[in-house]
């Protein structure tokens, strides 16, 4: 391997270390130290695409071409847009976490996959132990496992039950925490992986009128919220016996953020174009938690932990729509442009992905938002959809 190839694994381990010890909630003064890291990392992962020009050149994937030079352009708008402290802290990991995508190229090829997964999927989880966190923590080291959990079937003897092992512990210390996005998230690759390895039939025929929903329901949702006639997230009013539950296992989380970013967007007239990477929406919510202090006006203004909503406030509908345009090529890609049954499981995942950024997706350095960008990149590659079965069975088993 050569020294650029030793370098970019371990950048991807140094972005799970990061993930383990949770520096993404620091003040000021540790946060200049931290951006300065995850920008250097970045870095090195992307440099491999300049330096081999790794360029994706797919007539059908130019979407992601416009949706990078867009995002690019989105950033040095947003840093003229800085007002103060306050603006840098919103800007710059804003910006980290959407340029995360100009990893695709690299992770499309086999020879900068493999031995980054294997690097991860070795060494990662025993460097829990050295970090706080407790299990939560442990959760979000072992939710890219979630990629192999998709073909789980395809491992035999002990790596098998390691992976099954893996996925329900992941469930279950998700389901004690409350953590119902990660609980989510390994569930449903836990369902896709059973279904397509014990009900492939049943899968081939539904996996494309299943991915085709999951990319316009979120659009349905919005519009019945619009009008006041269904709000998927107030889980109380539509499972027996949820107002009674303690765990807040059911609570609507959802429903005030939406109202506060589409509020935000419409009275300060950026609904088509968005605020820029370095704002975020008017709310009060720090305002009802912390009534004794003083903020400037960009401190009463947050992020989402929903992705779509994130993507809504900084570019407005237009990045949004470039944004969904991209998951329905990808999506497209993995489906119907492939020789083996294996990405349109991925394809499958990244629909889920998709509709699950309307509930939660948090943009931040780290594996757990990584991941995903890896899954689409797998589903966009030339290399990985021109292999046939036995050629992609053989190159998942090399993860191990």
């Amino acid at each position: 391997m050569t020294p650029i190839g030793q370098l970019e694994r371990w950048a991807y381990l140094a972005a799970g270390v990061l993930t383990i010890n949770n520096l993404f909630i620091i003040r000021f003064s540790r946060a200049i130290v931290y951006f300065v890291v995850c920008a250097l990392l970045l870095t090195i992962m992307i440099y491999p695409v300049l330096k081999e020009k790794l360029y994706i050149r797919d007539a059908a994937l130019r979407p992601y071409t416009w949706f990078m030079l867009y995002t690019i352009g989105l950033v040095v708008v947003s840093a003229f847009a800085v007002e103060g402290r306050d603006g840098l802290q919103f800007l710059i990991p804003n910006s980290i976490a959407m340029l995360c995508f100009a990893i695709v190229p690299a992770m499309a090829t086999r020879d900068h996959l493999v031995p980054v997964l294997r690097t991860l999927f070795h060494i990662l989880p025993f460097m829990c132990v050295f970090f706080s966190g407790g299990l939560y923590l442990l959760n979000l080291v072992l939710i890219p496992y979630s990629i192999v959990v998709l073909f789980f079937s395809e491992f035999k003897g002990a790596k098998r039950w390691i992976l099954l092992a893996i996925a329900l512990l992941v469930c279950v210390v998700s389901y004690i925490n409350v953590d119902r996005a990660l609980l989510i998230k390994m569930a449903v690759a836990l369902a896709i992986g059973f279904a397509s390895a014990y009900m492939s039939s049943l899968f081939d025929k539904w996996v494309a009128a299943t991915s085709l929903g999951l990319l316009i329901i979120p659009f349905l949702f919005v519009i019945l919220f619009l009008t006041g006639r269904f709000n998927v997230f107030e889980f109380n009013k539509y499972i027996s016996n949820a107002q009674q539950d303690e765990s807040g296992l059911y609570d609507d989380t959802r429903t005030g953020v939406y109202e506060e970013v589409i509020a935000s967007a419409v009275n300060n007239n950026y609904v088509w174009l968005g605020r820029s990477l370095a704002r975020g929406y008017d709310t009060e919510f720090i305002l009802g938690r912390f009534k004794e202090k003083e903020y400037s006006k960009q401190t009463l203004e947050r992020g989402s932990e929903v992705a779509a909503l994130n993507l809504f406030t900084w570019g407005g509908v237009v990045y949004l729509l470039l944004y969904f345009v991209l998951q329905c090529v990808v999506v497209y890609m993995g489906l119907k442009k492939t020789n083996n049954r294996y990405t349109p499981i991925l394809a499958l995942y990244v629909a889920f992905y998709w509709a699950f950024s309307w509930v939660e997706n948090v943009q931040v350095f780290s594996m757990f938002y990584i991941f995903p960008i890896i899954i689409m990149a797998m589903c966009m590659s030339p290399e990985f959809r021109e292999m046939d079965d036995d050629e992609f069975r053989n190159m998942v088993q090399e993860f191990f």
